[in-house]
C-alpha cells in the first residue's frame, strides 16, 4: 500500500492499495480505529470524503 496524504494533524490517513482502491483510516486519539475503515474506488472519492465536513 501506498501513503497518500495524512489531513487533519494525522486525523485521517489516506492509503492507495491498487489503482483501484483506496483506503481511509481515521486516527482518534493517535490510534487507528479500525472500525472507521472506509475503502473507495477513486482516489477522488477518498479525497472528498477526508475533506467533507460531514463524516
Amino acid at each position: 500500500m501506498t501513503k497518500i496524504e495524512q489531513f487533519r494533524n494525522e486525523e485521517y490517513v489516506v492509503w492507495e492499495i491498487h489503482s483501484e482502491s483506496f483506503l481511509v483510516e481515521t486516527v482518534v486519539n493517535d490510534k487507528i480505529d479500525d472500525n472507521k475503515d472506509r475503502y473507495f474506488s477513486t482516489l477522488d472519492q477518498a479525497m472528498d470524503f477526508v475533506s467533507s465536513d460531514n463524516i
